[in-house]
């Protein structure tokens, strides 16, 4: 483990070697021909960043004011599940507590830990992951793959948003909760932010529909899998012997093998790690919109930090506001 943090550390600390101001970056650009596609992109994010902390009460501290227009190493993440149970394989790290994903940086390293999990026995789930949170204790940038023309806008604001929230609140040994509150606010305020920025008319209608699109698809994913899950979840804990909860699992996952390509316990326990609670989420952040609509997420994340205060877990909290 020491080895490991050590090398992810590495290519962290590789990643400030020619980082810039944006706003620096921004001037430099336009006084060269044909970067206006970069321009708006690095615009963007800086107005992604005011929102964030104006309209969602998100601290930013001093996160993606900065840029590395040159680094687009992706991370690979890994998930490990149990064949037969959903039990996930947990890795231990100092600070944030127990994680379910452990980010590598090499390839090859990625694949020797999949061997490793494969070999006691866990299906593995792997993917590309393009940021993640130091918590604020590090500034993050803003890296270059995360502005080429095959990374859509609306991604490139959900991401910021989703990994502010993890600087903003984050709950020592829960990533789940800590996923799906940053999956949740993201999807949410992302939307929020299309809707208030000052397209003209024409551009506002077509990424709103871009986006809504994209909403539909992603609810739709939403229920699948969760469905899946909940009918995996059903057999693992019937009294059916190993061989016919196996047979059971093949059996239904084979339906969902052409949309989900490699789609086993490892992919469907990285799933519900980030679609976690939804509906509490939901019942909260309405209920603070009926209490006042221009501060909700202030309210919203108040009632968050509350939780971690207090020790307490969500159910709790949607039971303390008679939300149930």
């Amino acid at each position: 483990m020491i080895f490991f943090l050590l090398k992810q550390s590495f290519y962290h600390l590789y990643q400030f070697i020619g980082i810039k101001d944006i706003k620096k970056v921004i001037r430099k650009l336009e006084k060269k021909e044909n970067n206006e596609e970069m321009i708006n992109k690095l615009k963007l994010v800086l107005e992604v960043r005011e929102f964030a902390q104006k309209k969602i009460y998100l601290n930013l501290k001093k996160n993606y004011s900065k840029v590395n227009l040159n680094w687009n190493r992706k991370i690979v993440g890994i998930t490990g599940c149990k064949p037969l149970s959903f039990t996930p394989y947990v890795w231990k790290f100092p600070i944030v507590g127990n994680m379910y994903m452990k980010g590598f940086y090499n390839k090859k390293d990625a694949e020797e830990e999949k061997i490793k999990l494969i070999s006691k026995g866990f299906e593995v789930h792997t993917g590309t992951i393009l940021a993640y949170s130091t918590l604020g204790y590090l500034q993050d940038p803003i890296l270059g793959n995360m502005l080429n023309g095959q990374y859509p806008d609306i991604n490139l604001i959900d991401l910021i948003i989703h990994e502010s929230v993890h600087s903003t609140l984050y709950f020592k040994n829960n990533s789940i909760f800590n996923e799906s509150l940053a999956e949740f606010i993201a999807f949410k305020a992302t939307q929020e932010f299309i809707e208030e920025k000052k397209f003209n008319d024409y551009d506002k209608k077509k990424i709103i529909k871009k986006y809504k699109q994209h909403k539909e698809k992603t609810e739709k994913n939403k229920k699948e899998l969760n469905s899946l899950y909940q009918k995996l979840n059903t057999i693992y804990e019937s009294n059916k012997s190993k061989g016919e909860k196996k047979k059971a699992k093949g059996i239904l996952l084979k339906k969902y093998h052409k949309n989900y390509p490699g789609i086993n316990n490892a992919y469907l326990y990285s799933f519900k790690i980030y679609n976690n609670d939804t509906q509490n989420f939901e019942k909260i952040l309405k209920y603070c919109q009926n209490l006042d609509k221009d501060n909700k997420w202030k309210l919203f994340l108040s009632y968050m930090n509350k939780m971690k205060k207090k020790n307490m877990d969500l159910e709790k909290i949607v039971q303390e506001l008679s939300l149930t």
